[in-house]
């Protein structure tokens, strides 16, 4: 039988290269995944299921899965709620994400405030559109710009993480 892992287990490899520019790998232990997880769930999933009304939302994975940001979208699937694969293409497409976000009905949207500005543009927040009841903006500090487009695009409340 294979022993179960101790919170002080390796849960996985993080490869990063901090302020310094030079690629390092970090282990992140499953004591820290698992707070990352109850962190989310009481601070992040429960808070909009309650704004929706719905137990199961659909949850864009927009990163690329070697980059650490592509642990939040997993950890929405570990809570129960569906995950839509964004590939590459469409992802970098701020009209196809944009395209994706109403064909697919996508609830929670992960990306970059400066990302967030072209999707604004390209009408991610069109009144009368469907558009994500979650916008996470990460990856860099936002600009005014940013936040404004998206605060006065109907969202009721703008976090960055």
């Amino acid at each position: 039988t294979t022993p179960c892992p101790t919170p002080d287990d390796p849960a996985y490899l993080l490869h990063t290269s901090g302020s310094t520019g030079v690629p390092k790998g970090v282990l992140v232990g499953h004591r820290s995944l698992a707070r990352l997880l109850d962190h989310h769930r009481r601070h992040l999933f429960a808070p909009a299921v309650r704004a929706t009304g719905r137990t199961r939302l659909a949850v864009a994975l927009t990163a690329a899965l070697t980059f650490d940001a592509a642990w939040d979208p997993l950890l929405w699937l570990l809570d129960g709620h569906h995950l839509h694969l964004v590939d590459d293409q469409v992802r970098r497409d701020p009209e196809a994400l944009v395209d994706a976000v109403r064909t697919h009905r996508l609830d929670v949207l992960e990306t970059t405030p400066s990302h967030t500005a072209h999707l604004l543009d390209a009408g991610l927040l069109a009144d009368g559109a469907h558009h994500p009841a979650v916008l996470a903006l990460g990856g860099e500090e936002p600009g005014v710009e940013q936040v404004g487009g998206v605060a006065g695009g109907g969202l009721q409340d703008v976090e960055t993480v």
